[in-house]
């Protein structure tokens, strides 16, 4: 069970930090080389990089539980999440297109936990 839920927080931590490197870029209104220059001044840039690094650290317990051909595709799972939380948090819309995609997916995720 507990190789579950890391694989699981892995995948949310990953999707979190996405989302926090959204709201970072969001946030520097930078032009040229000083857009990125102004990450090194940007704490949501920083959040996101400290999700994806606690989501690496967790990722490597995981490979040690689970087979890659397995663990890797489940990760997929992430676009689903990603996909939520930007539509809640970040105020994205969704579309039909999204949706199916988004389906597919979870269907993808199905069949491979069979």
């Amino acid at each position: 069970m507990i190789k579950f839920l890391l694989l699981f927080l892995s995948i949310l931590l990953g999707a979190v930090g996405q989302i926090l490197l959204k709201v970072g870029v969001d946030n520097n209104n930078s032009t040229g080389f000083t857009f990125y220059l102004d990450f090194f001044k940007n704490y949501w840039i920083y959040l996101g990089m400290c999700s994806y690094g606690i989501s690496f650290i967790v990722w490597l317990k995981v490979l040690k539980y689970f087979e890659v051909s397995f663990a890797r595709p489940i990760t997929s799972i992430g676009y689903i999440i990603t996909l939520i939380i930007a539509v809640i948090i970040l105020g994205e819309s969704i579309n039909f297109s999204k949706i199916i995609g988004t389906l597919l997916i979870v269907f993808g995720v199905i069949f491979l936990m069979k």
